[in-house]
């Protein structure tokens, strides 16, 4: 389930995007000669594809560091823009950062949010999902609703240590003994990642 971040009902609201698939990709780029290779070459070079959870473009490792990324975007918002109303969330392959603002003077626009894309990308270092990020009218996955792709809630989080692996988890899902077991409840449906670039 989705909504959108264009809320009719504040003044602003900001989404920054941050997937496990594009940590994976920069931790591999900082890793591996990856000239003249695809984004899908880099990571079966990486041994990204082989990891736990196996066949997908990122590790766990990948989401552990996101929601690390997450808390780090939080206190960037918190302690430079002095912004008060934050939510870090797992959003299923990752985090959303949310800022509300109810003050019309911190609406940002286009080029107001491709600054802020730049500069956590570039001074920040933290890989970004960038056109999320600068589209006001993006939509995301809703607070509380299920990931289909990998059977998991979307769920707001106050510590990068919330274990994604087990919390998350519906009612309806068997949570496994061994991590092995755990590896393969990470499941999706072909497409559900969504499309990239190569």
């Amino acid at each position: 389930m989705y909504y959108s971040v264009d809320f009719h009902d504040r003044n602003w609201a900001l989404a920054i995007d941050i997937d496990a698939k594009d940590t994976a990709l920069s931790s591999a780029k900082a890793h591996i000669d990856s000239t003249g290779l695809t984004n899908q070459e880099i990571r079966e070079k990486a041994g990204i594809i082989q990891a736990p959870p196996a066949g997908r473009k990122y590790r766990f490792e990948d989401i552990e560091q996101t929601l690390e990324y997450g808390f780090e975007v939080d206190e960037f918002l918190r302690d430079t823009l002095g912004s008060e109303e934050t939510t870090v969330v797992y959003s299923g392959q990752g985090c959303h950062v949310y800022l509300h603002e109810d003050t019309p003077e911190y609406r940002y626009d286009t080029r107001n949010r491709r600054f802020l894309a730049d500069h956590l990308e570039n001074k920040l270092n933290i890989p970004i999902d960038r056109q999320v990020t600068t589209d006001s009218e993006r939509v995301m996955r809703l607070p509380y609703s299920l990931h289909a792709g990998v059977s998991r809630i979307v769920t707001p989080i106050e510590s990068p240590d919330f274990d994604f692996k087990t919390e998350p988890l519906p009612d309806s899902i068997e949570v496994f003994e061994s991590e092995s077991e755990a590896d393969q409840g990470f499941f999706e449906r072909p497409g559900a990642e969504g499309g990239e670039n190569q």
